[in-house]
């Protein structure tokens, strides 16, 4: 898969154009498709997605406010990179967000829940 796949998936959507920039970008940002501390280009992504620039410089202003790009006044934008203390402190974050979200969902769970479950996993399993 590449950005380009992951373009035309996310222009399928229903949804505003810098959204669904954003959301290409953020995943190919975490599929490594875009490495830290690589340049991304406006006009090149806007080209890429068949657009002005004012979407794309709109997506990457959400993608810098959750961290995944860095934005450089005159230098355009880079993709963040991570140190080990803030992709600690991330892991930290989502262990205790699952965990609350477990405790929350278990005592609304139906027996149709816990056998759709085990169906994915047994899929999971098998696809491995």
């Amino acid at each position: 898969m590449n950005l380009n796949d992951l373009a035309a998936n996310v222009l399928q959507q229903q949804r505003s154009t810098p959204d669904l920039i954003a959301d290409a970008l953020r995943e190919a940002i975490l599929r490594g498709i875009f490495q830290e501390g690589q340049s991304l280009r406006q006009d090149e992504i806007a080209t890429q997605f068949g657009v002005s620039r004012i979407p794309v410089r709109e997506a990457l202003k959400q993608l810098e406010a959750e961290g995944l790009v860095t934005l450089h006044l005159n230098r355009g934008a880079i993709v963040s990179v991570l140190t080990a203390q803030e992709a600690q402190e991330i892991c930290e974050i989502r262990s205790a967000l699952e965990v609350k979200a477990m405790q929350l969902a278990i005592p609304k769970f139906r027996e149709t829940d816990i056998e759709k479950a085990a169906v994915i996993l047994e899929a999971t399993d098998s696809s491995n």
